[in-house]
């Protein structure tokens, strides 16, 4: 209605008021979407029972997984799923994250061996930046 007034509703605060042909409201702003850019980097290392490096029955095979974020921004709560290979075994209290031990248990820590279905090694790594480097995951299974 022309003349009704709306406190603070104005430029810089001021008072707004209804003209005589009406009034309309608008906002501006503004929704930023970006790309961070990260790399994983998957390795194996195969060691068999008889000191050499064939992937033969028996044999253990390490994984390692380097995760790093390439560019600025922030990948929210990361997380590694890494299946287990067929015709291969986990091999239990092999995750590492960054050096320390995890258990394969869903529990406080950050890494457990999901074994609901197709099993997979599963390592919360959390919010990640460049800032944070590389992060590094292991774990090993024998080969069937």
């Amino acid at each position: 209605t022309p003349g009704t007034s709306f406190p603070d509703a104005g430029d810089g605060g001021s008072i707004a008021v209804v003209g005589p042909s009406g009034a309309s409201v608008g906002e501006i702003g503004e929704y930023l979407v970006a790309d961070v850019e990260i790399a994983f980097i998957k390795t194996q290392s195969v060691a068999d029972p008889t000191g050499g490096s064939e992937p033969v029955p028996g044999a253990t095979i390490t994984y390692t997984i380097s995760v790093e974020v390439l560019s600025a921004g922030v990948v929210d709560a990361a997380v590694v799923r890494d299946p287990i290979s067929q015709y291969t075994t986990f091999a239990p209290g092999s995750i590492v994250l960054d050096g320390a031990p995890l258990t394969d248990t869903p529990d406080t820590d950050a890494g457990e061996l999901d074994d609901a279905g197709a099993p997979a090694v599963v390592v919360r790594l959390g919010d990640l930046t460049m800032a944070d480097g590389a992060r590094t995951l292991e774990f090993s299974v024998t080969i069937d």
